[in-house]
């Protein structure tokens, strides 16, 4: 199989999405796809919140909905190791996004996708529906880059793993990661029981993908919810979003926001993926440390980032400013005042 060639737009960045597809995932795409300086040459789901094959649809829907025709395929529906996974009824509010109006993508869409399967050179109307293998997708676009490309990873980290096992020559074709994952000094929020959880839930549904990816030497940018938690999303930010002027994209993040109002209410939901989103465009909305970190695979600690005394192999976001999130955001999605 091979993705078809992305023409390389000179003043903005290529990017390739790999997330879970859960509202914020959602939120955050939205976001870059009204930034003009993105290009967003391939969008992969990965198991996670939304399962694999749902979550592609989700996005493919988005996509029709904002009239954009970016290749979607669906990613590793597994773990690289164990059978940890999401509470199931989040998974099923992620799969099925109740009271958020996307258009469906028909029975002879997905008929027509069913029986041709991966295939070289699809045609362009083909674009808007997920395909199968999106770990080979990215290796195929890695292949034709003529520039290093830049990845998003808003999920776990097990199709980003595979591609670094299957062929670590492509490696030097990546720009740079930007991943929303983790908890370095703050307590986490995985896995749900847990009186005092350490992990979050990115890394701890995949550690051992998370370690691969930690130790590739690929330049990193993390996200972790020490610098998400600063970027709480509340009453008052939904409130001033909804009374501005929306893009197409725009009304679907209200939607989704609407989707969210029990956790919004509860103070307990954060702008985690549009961060990381708003990371990769505007940099300096976060500070952040060189650090050495390493990924707990075992035990009661599983999937805890812990901070190690060697050379550092990534950039930890460690504060972040609420106030130029809500800017960027705002200005990407909203358009002044009803």
């Amino acid at each position: 199989m091979v993705a078809y060639r992305n023409v390389e737009t000179p003043g903005r960045q290529a990017v390739i999405v790999d997330t879970d597809a859960g509202p914020d995932d959602l939120i955050a795409l939205a976001y870059l796809l009204e930034r003009e300086d993105v290009q967003i040459d391939l969008i992969v789901s990965v198991n996670g919140v939304a399962h694999a094959e749902a979550g592609a649809n989700n996005v493919a829907r988005l996509l029709r909905a904002a009239n954009r025709r970016i290749p979607v395929y669906i990613g590793q529906d597994q773990p690289l190791d164990g059978q940890v996974a999401f509470p199931e009824d989040w998974r099923t509010t992620a799969d099925t996004l109740p009271g958020v109006t996307l258009p469906d993508l028909t029975t002879a869409d997905l008929r027509r996708q069913a029986q041709q399967g991966p295939r070289r050179g699809p045609r362009p109307d083909m674009r808007r529906q997920p395909r199968p293998d999106g770990v080979n997708a990215i290796l195929d676009r890695l292949r034709t880059a003529t520039t290093p490309i830049r990845i998003l990873a808003l999920g776990p980290l097990t199709n980003i793993a595979s591609v670094i096992q299957r062929d670590r020559k492509l490696l030097a074709n990546i720009s740079d990661i930007v991943v929303m994952g983790g908890a370095i000094d703050v307590p986490g929020n995985a896995p749900e029981k847990a009186t005092s959880p350490v992990a979050e839930w990115n890394i701890y549904v995949d550690p051992a993908a998370a370690g691969i990816v930690f130790r590739s030497g690929i330049p990193i940018t993390l996200v972790p919810l020490d610098a998400t938690n600063q970027v709480p999303v509340d009453r008052e930010f939904v409130s001033d979003f909804l009374a501005r002027r929306r893009s197409v994209v725009g009304v679907t993040v209200g939607q989704l926001f609407a989707l969210a109002q029990p956790m919004i209410d509860a103070h307990a939901f954060y702008a985690w993926d549009p961060l990381a989103a708003a990371v990769l465009t505007n940099p300096g909305i976060v500070r952040t440390r060189d650090m050495a970190i390493d990924v707990v695979h075992t035990g009661e600690e599983v999937g805890r980032l812990k901070v190690r005394d060697t050379d550092p192999n990534m950039d930890v976001a460690y504060t972040a400013s609420a106030a130029e999130f809500r800017e960027v955001f705002f200005g990407a999605l909203t358009h002044g005042r009803m």
